[in-house]
C-alpha cells in the first residue's frame, strides 16, 4: 500500500494540475519507500531534492494559471505555496548540516500538507479557473 494514495476526489479537473499533482505524491511515495527499504541517505537527498524542484515547478505553474484566469485570492495561496518551501528549504539544509535526519514526521507533515492543500485550498480556485477556461 502507498504511503499517499492518490484518490479521485484529489482530482479538480484541471488535467495539467491534477497529472502534476499525481506526480507529486508519486514523488513523496518514493521517499516513503525508500526510507522503509533503508535506502542511504545520498538516495534520500536526492528524491527530496526531486520532491523540492518539482514542487516549486509546480506551484510556479499553478501560479501562473491563477494569474491568467485572475483568481482573487492568488496572493493568499501564492503565500502558502512560500511558507512551505521556506520551510522545506530550511529542513534540507539542516539535513546538508547534519542537524536533522529525514524522518517519518517530515513525511507525515508532507503528506498532511499536500493532501490538505489539494482538498482546501486548490478545490477553492478549481471553479474559478474551470469557468475562465470555458470563456
Amino acid at each position: 500500500m502507498a504511503f499517499l494514495e492518490w484518490k479521485s476526489e484529489f482530482a479538480l479537473d484541471l488535467p495539467d494540475i491534477d497529472r502534476q499533482h499525481k506526480r507529486l505524491v508519486d514523488i513523496l511515495n518514493r521517499l516513503h519507500d525508500a526510507m522503509i527499504q533503508g535506502a542511504p541517505p545520498a538516495s534520500l537527498h536526492q528524491i527530496l531534492n526531486d520532491l523540492i524542484s518539482y514542487t516549486r515547478s509546480h506551484f510556479v505553474d499553478e501560479e501562473r494559471a491563477m494569474e491568467r484566469a485572475r483568481y482573487p485570492q492568488l496572493a493568499a495561496h501564492r503565500r502558502e505555496h512560500e511558507e512551505l518551501t521556506e520551510k522545506v528549504l530550511r529542513f534540507q539544509q539542516d539535513l546538508r548540516d547534519g542537524r536533522v535526519a529525514l524522518s517519518v514526521q517530515l513525511l507525515g507533515f508532507l503528506k498532511s500538507w499536500l493532501r490538505d492543500h489539494i482538498m482546501k485550498t486548490d478545490k477553492a480556485y478549481t471553479a474559478h479557473l474551470l469557468s475562465y477556461q470555458g470563456r
